[in-house]
């Protein structure tokens, strides 16, 4: 189920995961940039309907997000659903995940594919967990 948090924003639940042994939400953010094309945050299972949401907001996903070392369960569908799509991950998943090591490390700076509408800093808390956090900057198109 999609919910639009505002103009360009929107949220998107998936199924459950057990991770850790406890049954957990799964759920993505996809901004429309400026340029139209879609920033994704935590991709989700990637199925038929969600396809269809994306291709309903125009389809072309320039950014796919992994913000920390635990978030990365369905990166790979979507890489190859998306191959033309770049891949920014937290550095301690990038050294965990060997699929994600070919991958943009994410830092203090937004690089330039959505630099102009989303800011990003890596928030250091410990060895266990390490997060890129967001925030938006969208305007009135």
């Amino acid at each position: 189920m999609e919910f639009q948090i505002d103009k360009d924003i929107w949220s998107i639940n998936g199924p459950e995961v057990v991770f850790a042994s406890a049954p957990m939400h799964t759920r993505m953010t996809v901004i429309r940039l400026q340029d139209g094309r879609l920033w994704i945050h935590l991709p989700i299972k990637l199925t038929q309907k969600v396809s269809g949401f994306l291709a309903e907001l125009g389809g072309s996903v320039a950014a796919l997000i992994a913000p920390n070392k635990y978030h990365y369960m369905f990166i790979e569908p979507w890489r190859t659903a998306f191959p033309e799509t770049k891949v920014f991950a937290e550095e301690h998943l990038t050294r965990k995940q060997p699929c994600l090591a070919n991958v943009q490390i994410l830092n203090d700076s937004s690089p330039s594919i959505y630099a102009q509408n989303i800011d990003q800093i890596v928030f250091r808390g410990n060895n266990l967990l390490q997060e890129a956090v967001f925030s938006t900057r969208l305007v009135a198109r």
